[in-house]
């Protein structure tokens, strides 16, 4: 099953600049990633930037602009092979 090597850790940002999210894992097969902010699944689009290839074993996730309505947000990354699941 999929496990963190390095789990998410809180980011802080200036109003309208960056956060970055980033986890690292290990699984074989390697495992898929999804960024959820608030329970709802985010892509790489608008403010939203997701990076790792396939077979990296590491994902960022970049939110250009932060709002102030970020600052309570709860972000989550999961990762999923066939053998589990685990998230952060």
């Amino acid at each position: 099953a999929p496990t963190f090597v390095k789990k998410i850790t809180d980011a802080h940002a200036s109003l309208n600049g960056e956060a970055v999210f980033t986890v690292e894992f290990e699984g074989n097969p390697a495992p898929e990633v999804k960024w959820l902010r608030n329970g709802m699944e985010v892509g790489s689009a608008g403010r939203y930037r997701i990076t790792g290839k396939p077979g990296d074993l590491k994902s960022t996730l970049t939110f250009a602009e932060a709002w102030d309505s970020d600052n309570q947000a709860k972000i989550t990354c999961e990762i999923i092979n066939p053998l589990g699941r685990e998230s952060c």
